[in-house]
């Protein structure tokens, strides 16, 4: 289901047609939530970000930047994802700020 309709979508972002999004999330600028991937609760996701596959990011989450999170990655709580590629092997990601897995900035 995607709730598109609702969410705040804005500048040349783009969301495709399988990815979800929660009403009080932001995409912005040139960012891209693809395939099955979920923007939840408050997350963000901005910048040239792209957020792809099975991935999820909720909470106060935001990714930003040439970040990509892709695979069954999980971005959640205040964490701020600023770039590096994520694919979940390195397991859920809900605090801090990030320049890439196991680089914090």
């Amino acid at each position: 289901m995607n709730e598109i309709r609702t969410a705040k979508v804005e500048g040349k972002a783009y969301v495709g047609p399988k990815a979800t999004m929660a009403p009080s999330a932001l995409i912005k600028d040139y960012a891209r939530l693809d395939d099955k991937a979920r923007l939840y609760d408050r997350g963000q996701i901005y910048g040239m970000a792209r957020v792809y596959g099975w991935a999820r990011v909720f909470g106060d989450a935001r990714v930003l930047g040439f970040a990509e999170v892709r695979g069954n990655a999980r971005i959640g709580g205040t964490a701020v994802i600023l770039g590096g590629v994520w694919d979940g092997s390195e397991g859920p990601i809900n605090s801090g700020k990030w320049k890439a897995p196991g680089v914090p900035a």
